[in-house]
């Protein structure tokens, strides 16, 4: 089993003014990465909440809104909360929004959550946070569920992963923040849904301390954003780290990484047969500062550029808090988006060995 250890030195919340208005960040500094006994590197990161989906710079940007706009994604909606705007999925029974806990907490009411879907406009009636988030964006407890006034019309709600073979496994991320690309980092431009792929390279530990690929402790999944025109990344730093660690050190054709509004954001994987499942939920990036050296300055602030990695809060380890809080499909679900079969896969759902 390898591992990464992250020895923190500081947790605390800055101010960062972009495009001139003030926005609190989440902030943490790591002093060192500790990889097995292969080396060790002295640098700064900062450890943001999720912010829409940054691209690669030699792909056009249509090909990845032609991914985030397929039909298997179309549960997922924008989510308008005080001060900030992120993004959730419709699932159970059409009447609850599945997303991260971090913007709902710190006295948001459910009637200031909403979110506006094939022109009719929802809200929220009640916030249930995981029980045990403590407002750690890396310690895998970043969920939060939002019940709706009504069902949401039109939509087939949107199942998520109980198995645990995420590993390895190709992830598509569907968001609606801010985009740019991994050359220059993020540039702005929230509200336009696109989807991006990754590779699912490694698990967080419980501890918020330590990636690994032992799944068994871990409730967060990790994803670097590696760049097409070198194998260096996040978890091959200087090349030091070795091939069989990381799922994939090569740039998929529609890599790419959260940004700025993604918070919420869905990681999908295909179970076989064309079937999606929601395995993890968009909770941070982690920007590295001076370890990465292709594009990068001395200190590089950007945020989710090449060499960046992603944090999504693990549905699985999750999944008792989900479906013991939300109801199966009932009768008004079954009739707006299609019947019985909706039941049936919600059942199977709950007993989903992988």
């Amino acid at each position: 089993m390898s591992q990464i250890r992250l020895n923190w030195i500081a947790g605390q919340a800055f101010k960062e003014k972009q495009r001139g208005v003030p926005k609190v960040i989440a902030h943490q500094q790591w002093a060192r990465l500790f990889m097995g006994g292969l080396g060790c590197w002295i640098f700064t990161e900062l450890v943001c909440p999720a912010f829409a989906i940054n691209i690669r710079h030699d792909v056009p940007d249509a090909s990845y809104l032609t991914l985030g706009a397929q039909p298997q994604f179309n549960a997922t909606v924008r989510l308008e909360v005080p001060g900030t705007d992120v993004t959730g999925t419709i699932i159970g029974d059409g009447s609850w929004v599945l997303t991260v806990a971090h913007p709902l907490d710190g006295g948001v009411t459910p009637t200031e959550v909403s979110f506006t879907k094939n022109a009719i406009t929802y809200t929220g009636t009640q916030i249930v946070l995981h029980p045990n988030w403590t407002g750690d964006l890396l310690g895998g407890n970043d969920l939060g569920l939002v019940k709706l006034n009504t069902v949401v019309t039109g939509v087939s709600p949107a199942m998520i992963y109980t198995g645990n073979g995420e590993l390895t496994r190709i992830g598509t991320k569907v968001g609606f923040g801010d985009t740019g690309t991994g050359a220059v980092g993020s540039t702005g431009g929230q509200g336009t849904l696109r989807g991006a792929q990754n590779v699912i390279d490694a698990f967080v530990s419980n501890s918020g301390t330590v990636i690994t690929t032992d799944g068994a402790n871990s409730r967060a999944l990790f994803m670097d954003f590696d760049a097409p025109d070198s194998p260096i990344n996040f978890l091959d730093a200087e090349g030091d780290d070795p091939p069989s660690y990381s799922g994939n050190n090569e740039a998929l054709g529609l890599e790419g990484m959260l940004n700025t509004g993604d918070s919420g954001s869905p990681l999908f994987i295909d179970v076989g047969a064309g079937v999606w499942r929601i395995a993890g939920v968009g909770s941070a990036t982690v920007t590295e500062e001076g370890l990465y050296g292709m594009n990068h300055p001395a200190v590089d602030e950007r945020i989710s550029d090449y060499g960046d990695a992603g944090v999504w809060t693990r549905v699985s380890t999750s999944s008792e808090f989900i479906l013991s809080t939300i109801p199966e499909p009932g009768s008004a679900a079954l009739a707006s988006i299609g019947g019985l079969a909706l039941a049936a896969l919600w059942r199977r759902a709950r007993r989903q060995p992988r």
